[in-house]
Protein backbone atom coordinates (compact mmCIF):
# COMPACT_ATOMS: atom_id res chain seq x y z
CA UNK A 1 0.00 0.00 0.00
CA UNK A 2 1.09 3.56 -0.39
CA UNK A 3 1.08 6.15 1.78
CA UNK A 4 0.18 8.64 -1.33
CA UNK A 5 -3.81 8.89 -1.85
CA UNK A 6 -5.47 8.23 -4.94
CA UNK A 7 -8.38 11.27 -4.09
CA UNK A 8 -8.31 13.69 -1.76
CA UNK A 9 -11.43 15.18 -0.97
CA UNK A 10 -11.16 17.96 1.63
CA UNK A 11 -13.86 20.53 4.11
CA UNK A 12 -14.56 22.85 6.02
CA UNK A 13 -17.44 22.53 8.59
CA UNK A 14 -18.49 25.25 11.34
CA UNK A 15 -18.32 22.84 13.91
CA UNK A 16 -16.64 21.31 17.33
CA UNK A 17 -14.44 18.32 16.02
CA UNK A 18 -16.62 16.23 18.20
CA UNK A 19 -19.94 16.89 16.89
CA UNK A 20 -18.22 16.23 13.11
CA UNK A 21 -17.16 12.83 14.16
CA UNK A 22 -20.19 11.98 16.10
CA UNK A 23 -22.21 12.96 12.98
CA UNK A 24 -19.81 11.05 10.73
CA UNK A 25 -19.68 8.09 12.86
CA UNK A 26 -23.45 8.02 14.16
CA UNK A 27 -25.53 5.54 11.72
CA UNK A 28 -28.72 6.39 12.10
CA UNK A 29 -27.89 10.39 10.78
CA UNK A 30 -25.55 9.27 7.68
CA UNK A 31 -28.73 8.45 5.45
CA UNK A 32 -29.64 12.00 5.43
CA UNK A 33 -26.27 12.97 3.81
CA UNK A 34 -25.40 9.97 2.50
CA UNK A 35 -28.33 9.40 -0.24
CA UNK A 36 -30.11 6.94 2.03
CA UNK A 37 -27.04 4.77 2.86
CA UNK A 38 -25.84 3.69 6.56
CA UNK A 39 -22.56 4.11 7.22
CA UNK A 40 -21.35 1.52 10.62
CA UNK A 41 -18.22 1.61 11.91
CA UNK A 42 -17.34 -0.39 14.50
CA UNK A 43 -14.09 -0.28 17.22
CA UNK A 44 -10.54 -0.59 15.74
CA UNK A 45 -10.55 -4.10 14.22
CA UNK A 46 -14.36 -4.39 13.98
CA UNK A 47 -16.23 -4.05 11.09
CA UNK A 48 -17.08 -1.29 8.36
CA UNK A 49 -20.22 -1.04 6.03
CA UNK A 50 -22.06 0.87 3.98
CA UNK A 51 -25.80 -0.43 4.27
CA UNK A 52 -28.22 0.99 1.61
CA UNK A 53 -31.35 1.90 1.78
CA UNK A 54 -32.75 -2.03 0.88
CA UNK A 55 -30.70 -3.04 3.10
CA UNK A 56 -27.91 -4.61 0.75
CA UNK A 57 -24.35 -4.34 1.72
CA UNK A 58 -22.80 -1.68 -0.52
CA UNK A 59 -19.15 -1.85 0.74
CA UNK A 60 -17.58 -3.65 3.32
CA UNK A 61 -13.58 -3.63 5.43
CA UNK A 62 -12.44 -3.49 8.63
CA UNK A 63 -11.86 -0.25 10.81
CA UNK A 64 -7.99 -0.22 10.81
CA UNK A 65 -7.54 2.96 13.26
CA UNK A 66 -9.84 4.57 15.28
CA UNK A 67 -8.35 7.40 16.73
CA UNK A 68 -11.92 9.63 18.28
CA UNK A 69 -12.36 12.95 17.62
CA UNK A 70 -9.31 12.83 14.94
CA UNK A 71 -8.43 9.72 12.76
CA UNK A 72 -11.10 7.08 11.06
CA UNK A 73 -9.40 4.30 8.36
CA UNK A 74 -10.94 1.96 7.13
CA UNK A 75 -10.34 -0.61 4.21
CA UNK A 76 -12.99 -0.07 2.08
CA UNK A 77 -13.98 -2.80 -0.51
CA UNK A 78 -16.99 -1.69 -2.78
CA UNK A 79 -18.70 -5.19 -3.24
CA UNK A 80 -21.87 -4.30 -5.44
CA UNK A 81 -19.86 -3.33 -8.54
CA UNK A 82 -17.91 -6.80 -9.68
CA UNK A 83 -15.37 -5.18 -11.49
CA UNK A 84 -14.75 -3.07 -8.04
CA UNK A 85 -13.78 -6.28 -5.83
CA UNK A 86 -9.99 -6.57 -5.08
CA UNK A 87 -8.22 -9.15 -3.91
CA UNK A 88 -6.67 -6.24 -1.84
CA UNK A 89 -9.15 -3.32 -0.62
CA UNK A 90 -8.59 0.19 -0.74
CA UNK A 91 -8.60 2.12 2.29
CA UNK A 92 -10.58 5.38 3.13
CA UNK A 93 -9.11 8.23 5.84
CA UNK A 94 -11.47 10.67 7.15
CA UNK A 95 -9.13 13.14 9.21
CA UNK A 96 -10.76 15.94 11.22
CA UNK A 97 -8.58 18.90 12.08
CA UNK A 98 -9.54 21.40 14.78
CA UNK A 99 -8.82 24.91 13.59
CA UNK A 100 -10.74 27.09 16.43
CA UNK A 101 -14.48 26.72 15.84
CA UNK A 102 -13.58 25.09 12.30
CA UNK A 103 -12.99 21.56 11.32
CA UNK A 104 -10.97 20.74 8.29
CA UNK A 105 -12.92 17.21 7.30
CA UNK A 106 -10.41 15.73 4.77
CA UNK A 107 -11.18 12.36 3.24
CA UNK A 108 -8.35 10.34 1.71
CA UNK A 109 -8.37 7.07 -0.59
CA UNK A 110 -5.33 5.04 -1.07
CA UNK A 111 -4.83 1.63 -3.09
CA UNK A 112 -7.93 1.50 -5.50
CA UNK A 113 -8.83 -1.43 -6.88
CA UNK A 114 -7.65 -1.15 -11.06
CA UNK A 115 -11.39 -1.04 -11.67
CA UNK A 116 -12.26 2.16 -9.70
CA UNK A 117 -11.12 3.92 -13.05
CA UNK A 118 -14.58 4.16 -14.65
CA UNK A 119 -15.66 5.28 -11.45
CA UNK A 120 -13.38 8.54 -10.68
CA UNK A 121 -16.01 11.07 -11.59
CA UNK A 122 -18.97 9.48 -9.82
CA UNK A 123 -16.79 9.05 -7.01
CA UNK A 124 -15.29 12.29 -6.96
CA UNK A 125 -19.06 13.66 -7.43
CA UNK A 126 -20.39 11.30 -4.97
CA UNK A 127 -17.98 12.38 -2.01
CA UNK A 128 -18.56 16.15 -2.71
CA UNK A 129 -22.00 15.61 -2.18
CA UNK A 130 -21.67 13.51 0.95
CA UNK A 131 -19.53 15.73 2.40
CA UNK A 132 -21.65 18.70 1.37
CA UNK A 133 -24.71 17.30 3.38
CA UNK A 134 -22.72 16.83 6.34
CA UNK A 135 -21.66 20.31 6.10
CA UNK A 136 -25.15 21.49 5.59
CA UNK A 137 -26.96 18.98 8.58
CA UNK A 138 -24.13 20.00 11.39
CA UNK A 139 -24.29 24.10 10.37
CA UNK A 140 -27.77 24.41 9.47
CA UNK A 141 -29.25 21.28 10.96
CA UNK A 142 -31.32 20.51 8.48
CA UNK A 143 -30.20 18.03 5.33
CA UNK A 144 -29.57 19.29 1.71
CA UNK A 145 -32.13 18.96 -0.41
CA UNK A 146 -31.48 15.24 -1.92
CA UNK A 147 -29.15 15.46 -5.18
CA UNK A 148 -28.47 11.74 -6.72
CA UNK A 149 -24.71 11.75 -8.12
CA UNK A 150 -24.48 10.44 -11.29
CA UNK A 151 -23.57 6.91 -11.76
CA UNK A 152 -20.12 5.84 -13.46
CA UNK A 153 -22.49 4.79 -16.79
CA UNK A 154 -23.89 7.93 -17.44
Amino acid sequence: MTDKPEAVHIIHIAAPAQKVWDALTDSALSPSYFFGNRFEFGEAGGDFRVIQPDGQVNSQGKVLVRDEPRLLRVTWDVVIYSDMRAETPGQVEFRLEDLGGVVRLTVSEFNRPAGAVKYEDSAREGWSLILSGLKSILETGKPMPQVQPKGPEQ
